[in-house]
């Protein structure tokens, strides 16, 4: 059976579909997952041992993008699957899915339209578990908690006391241009690498985009500090999965990272870390309870003065220091008198 799984967009979008390739496949032996999605997507799923078979997202080569969907829907009616699991419900990909002319089960995306302290309250669903739910209604698959959503990348397979002895922490220092308000304040990621630098024998990695090249320019200059921002994804893979930790908000990198294995320390404000939070081993850090306003899921903060963006500023470096000594092995963080 061949199934095609229709997801673009973010890099952490498609982490978390991802974990529900391989409970397909313990379950679903038959099936053959092929997955459509942007090109910049690719090296993610190659590395994964479920996914049979990448196509890549039609690039606009009219001004509307018709053509190029259309041409994509041919490509793969010609693969002749036999069901679609339509993971973005858009014009285009409902439009791909009635020329196949095949079965198809489209994500039903939860309605909550709560805010700060009610939405923490309420009974949601980790996104992972929405694309699963979505899996089971096309395939019938067994229902599954969270804990057994867990995506993975096949990395360099290094043993666990290999990875102990790995002394680099990652720093993901942004958040991407659409949602600057998740962002950890770069001073606080500065002043984490001086305690970082003086607290232990780690270097530190920075990562992030080209976009995002400026940032480094605000942290500290030290020979242990290597500036990894702007490499390629696959490089970008290869320096999180070189790292025993690893540092950000909520972003593609640190997602990334889980895949591979790697613990993370995880700030969150603006998101909800039940819904987007890390699938894999880590530390989640939030503002105080006693902040009414987070998690809102806006893109940008509607507040002003003092209060704009606070809930991401209320997350403390020594919160972060403490959460790297709570994962790390004792004697890479360290006090100091």
């Amino acid at each position: 059976m061949k199934v095609l799984v229709i997801r673009r967009g973010a890099l952490g979008d498609v982490i978390h579909v991802s974990a529900c390739f391989d409970q397909v496949k313990a379950q679903r032996p038959d099936v053959e997952i092929h997955v459509l999605t942007d090109r910049s997507c690719f090296p993610l799923l190659e590395g994964m041992k479920s996914v049979d078979k990448i196509h890549e997202w039609p690039r606009n080569s009219d001004p509307i993008g018709y053509v190029a969907t259309l041409t994509a829907a041919r490509r793969i009616k010609a693969e002749q699957v036999d069901l679609i699991v339509n993971l973005m419900p858009a014009v285009k990909s409902r439009l791909i899915a009635w020329f196949c002319k095949v079965p198809s089960v489209t994500l039903k995306k939860q309605r909550n339209s709560s805010r700060g302290l009610a939405l923490r309250n309420s009974p949601i669903l980790h996104v992972a578990e929405e694309y699963y739910e979505t899996f089971q209604r096309g395939i019938g698959l067994m229902p599954l908690t969270r804990e057994k959503l867990v995506p993975l990348i096949q990395g360099s397979s290094d043993s666990e006391e290999q990875q102990s002895q790995k002394k680099r922490i990652g720093l993901v220092l942004g958040v991407g241009t659409r949602r600057q308000n998740k962002a950890w304040p770069l001073e606080n990621f500065a002043e984490l690498a001086n305690k970082l630098l003086s607290n232990s024998d780690c270097d530190i990695v920075l990562i992030g985009s080209a976009e995002e090249a400026t940032l480094a320019e605000q942290m500290p200059s030290d020979e242990r500090i290597h500036n990894r921002i702007g490499v390629s994804l696959t490089e970008t893979m290869q320096e999180l999965e070189s790292c025993t930790i690893v540092i950000g908000a909520d972003t593609g990198p640190m997602h990334i990272a889980t895949a591979l294995g790697v613990a993370v320390v995880m700030c969150f404000g603006p998101t909800s870390s039940i819904r987007t939070g890390p699938l894999g081993k880590g530390v989640v850090l939030v503002p105080p309870s006693s902040m009414e306003c987070w998690p809102c899921e806006l893109r940008n903060c509607p507040l002003h003065g003092n209060e704009f963006r606070q809930c991401m500023r209320e997350i403390s470096v020594n919160e972060a220091l403490e959460a790297c000594r709570s994962l790390l092995e004792p004697a890479i963080v360290h006090e100091t008198a």
